[in-house]
């Protein structure tokens, strides 16, 4: 008798749960001057069970409710669904891609990192996966599963069973990717959202084919790490085409729908892992694989091939940038044919430059290793003190001009308590030649990571083709990510760079390259007791003018300066 008592308790609860459900909509849907009527008919037509007058009545009101709402839903009052003709183009956002002279992809500007592939070039691998995963009956029902439903409903209702997962179809799921969900509504505004894409799902399966639903839900959906479309998340966790991903890589890809963040196989390879052997076990029941080769592939381990390129971490990211802003004005005044303009973040343009892929790679690496060299021996020198002295002026500066500066006085602290805040030591990632990536963890104050910060080394290099002004290599800087100012458009002094444009002037003046100059340290009264010293402080003996250029000797070349002359 128990059994059966739990039995019905679970159904009590259950009507219970859809009374309380259904008269919290009532209220917002039902139109008081209707509320009589319903009154009346519930008096004409009394049942002789207090529970199946309850019970039916609940369903007629229920019917009746859904009904109501489903109209109105349908005919727009919870705001425009997508018709027909809004529906024969659903291409969504693309990213425009930046090619190199030699063709090579240097980066991406988007909104939403995505790029679109046809149904011809994503592997069955992935196709298999998903729909086994995803939606079993996808080439069965038309746009809605009413056996998911109610197997949501039994597990979720009936037997409080909150990971049965959701019912939606990849027809219903990609009306949501394609149109989001507008939460405007309350608590009403995921039935409002389920409702439309219910009614977009079936719109979407009257007008598509069933592959061409499969291709336009693999290109609009999130794997994580910003990164939409299986196109751009085959070339991130594997570096390869969808094309020529293999069944645990489809299967690992069609696992991380459900939680790309949980199941990130760089971040979370144990959860990834076991949601993929998930998907094969699916992939099995479907009979997509056979028993020999689920029992293979689920002890294989997950093969990333992590491809950070895949995002906009590429390679000229200083360059990336100056070119964004001048594109943005180079192509306002070019329309579609359609007579729109163009945007650079969503359009999928072919944009081609000069940089060669191959010089910017050389380039970026040169300036990693020298300027790793030039820290370390700047470290050394300034390791008791600091470049810009004994004051603290600069620091401040920085402090005051920060977001956090900002925040923290928009909250009403005092200077002195918001310079308090800043010297709390907290968990960060900081620029580091040492780290991983060039990047590592630390505990330190905010205050002091301004100072680390301004004791780094930086540099801009740049490489252009003397034929024709051609850019192909362009470094602004040692590390966009934490550092962005581009420091080949700085307007600096040239230091040292300078040097040879002081020896050319100085041989043209009558200079003889094979005189030899002493290398000595000398005041000079008219520049205000100037005094230039050697930056290692080495001085002594003679150089011709090759060996002082080579030695990049100061005292050498301000005695050349001196004699060509200031013009």
């Amino acid at each position: 008798m128990s059994f059966i008592q739990n039995i019905l308790q679970v159904g009590i609860n259950a009507l219970q749960g859809v009374k309380n459900l259904l008269n919290s909509i009532s209220s917002k849907l039902i139109p008081h001057f209707l509320r009589p009527y319903l009154n009346s008919l519930r008096e004409k037509f009394p049942l002789p069970y207090k529970g199946m007058k309850a019970a039916v009545w609940s369903g007629v009101f229920g019917s009746i409710l859904f009904a109501a709402f489903f109209t109105t839903v349908y005919m727009g009052y919870w705001g425009k669904i997508p018709d027909y003709s809004d529906l024969k183009n659903i291409e969504k956002a693309q990213a425009s891609e930046l090619y190199s002279i030699d063709n090579r992809v240097l980066g991406k500007f988007y909104l939403e990192n995505r790029t679109s592939v046809d149904y011809k070039s994503i592997s069955p691998n992935i196709l298999n996966a998903l729909v086994s995963t995803e939606d079993k009956r996808f080439f069965e029902h038309s746009g809605i599963d009413f056996w998911s439903y109610f197997r949501v409903f039994f597990k979720t209702i009936l037997l409080r069973d909150h990971n049965s997962g959701g019912g939606s179809t990849i027809s219903q799921q990609l009306a949501k990717n394609l149109f989001g969900r507008n939460k405007k509504f309350g608590k009403l505004s995921t039935p409002v959202a389920k409702t439309k894409e219910f009614i977009l799902a079936r719109r979407l399966e009257n007008l598509y084919s069933k592959n061409e639903i499969l291709t336009a839900y693999l290109n609009t959906v999130s794997f994580g790490e910003d990164t939409y479309g299986v196109e751009n998340a085959a070339l991130l966790f594997f570096n390869k085409k969808p094309k020529d991903v293999t069944i645990a890589e489809g299967a690992l890809l069609a696992g991380l729908l459900q939680a790309p963040g949980a199941y990130n196989p760089r971040l979370h390879p144990d959860k990834a892992l076991f949601r993929r052997n998930i998907v094969l076990k699916n992939m099995l029941n479907e009979k997509h694989i056979n028993q020999k080769q689920y029992d293979t592939l689920s002890k294989k381990p997950l093969g990333i091939n992590y491809n950070p390129n895949a995002k906009n971490d590429g390679v000229a990211p200083y360059f990336r940038e100056r070119l964004r802003n001048e594109l943005e004005d180079k192509i306002k005044d070019l329309r579609k044919p359609d007579g729109t303009e163009y945007n650079i973040y969503t359009d999928g343009l072919k944009v081609y430059c000069t940089i060669d892929s191959r010089m910017q790679a050389y380039a970026e690496q040169a300036v990693q290793m020298h300027m790793a060299k030039l820290q370390k021996a700047f470290d050394q020198v300034y390791s008791k003190s600091k470049p810009w002295g004994a004051s603290n002026e600069l620091v401040m500066n920085e402090f005051r001009n920060s977001d956090r500066y900002d925040r923290l006085e928009a909250q009403g602290l005092s200077e002195d308590k918001i310079l308090a805040e800043f010297k709390k030591p907290t968990k960060m990632k900081v620029y580091s030649y040492e780290g991983e990536n060039y990047e590592k963890e630390v505990t330190i104050s905010p205050w002091d990571s301004v100072v680390y910060y301004h004791s780094l080394l930086s540099c801009g290099f740049l490489a252009m083709d003397p034929r024709n002004g051609q850019i192909r290599a362009w470094v602004g800087g040692v590390d966009f990510k934490h550092r962005k100012f581009d420091h080949v458009t700085a307007h600096r002094q040239v230091g040292s760079t300078f040097k040879p444009i002081v020896y050319a002037a100085a041989l043209e003046s009558g200079q003889l390259p094979c005189d030899y100059l002493e290398n000595q340290l000398h005041t000079y009264p008219e520049w205000e007791n100037w005094r230039p010293e050697n930056s290692e402080n080495l001085y002594g003996g003679f150089y011709s003018m090759k060996g002082a250029l080579t030695k990049s000797l100061n005292t050498i070349s301000v005695q050349l300066f001196m004699r060509t002359g200031m013009d």
